[in-house]
């Protein structure tokens, strides 16, 4: 809550907080509350159905911080999944395996782009289908085909998911 004389700290926190709920008010992040930081301030409270007076008072101070939370998640960039095998771990035929969940993703993904792919559920199991879909990736990489998820099938498939479907960074 800001009342009195702010530090430049708090009001920075404030501003930076409220340029990511209302990135187009185009607030600079100084640390002075002035002006434009006071209709800020208004905006956010008459967007959010609070008295506008134009103050961050405790009510206005925590709605702001989470609404500014939230936006963020959307203003970052998404975390990159960075998976691998531990080492020496295979995934056999009949294993129940989580990560098996992203390998038949990607698998999917790739029979739309790859016609001699089949296609395998997602069921988290290496099944049949699975293994099928598995093979005919491994024989498409020049790798044993053994329908098993080693390390290079595993890096292999990844990358080719990476630069067949992209890694949602950029429109593909």
């Amino acid at each position: 809550m800001l009342t009195g004389t702010p530090k430049a700290s708090s009001v920075a926190a404030l501003q930076a907080n409220l340029s990511a709920v209302l990135p187009e008010l185009l607030l600079i992040v100084d640390g002075i509350f002035g002006r434009e930081t006071q209709q800020a301030v208004r905006v956010f409270q008459a967007r959010e159905g609070l008295p506008v007076t134009g103050i961050a008072d405790l009510q206005t101070w925590e709605l702001l911080n989470d609404r500014a939370e939230s936006a963020r998640v959307f203003q970052l960039e998404a975390e990159p999944l960075r998976l691998a095998l531990l080492p020496g771990q295979i995934l056999r035929t009949g294993e129940k395996n989580r990560h098996l969940f992203l390998v038949q993703g990607m698998l999917a993904a790739l029979c739309d782009a790859y016609e001699d792919i089949p296609s395998a559920p997602s069921t988290g199991v290496l099944d049949q289908p699975t293994a099928e879909s598995i093979r005919a990736m491994q024989a498409r990489y020049g790798l044993p085909v053994t329908g098993e998820v080693d390390k290079a099938t595993w890096q292999l498939l990844a990358r080719d998911y990476r630069s067949t479907v992209g890694d949602g960074t950029a429109t593909q």
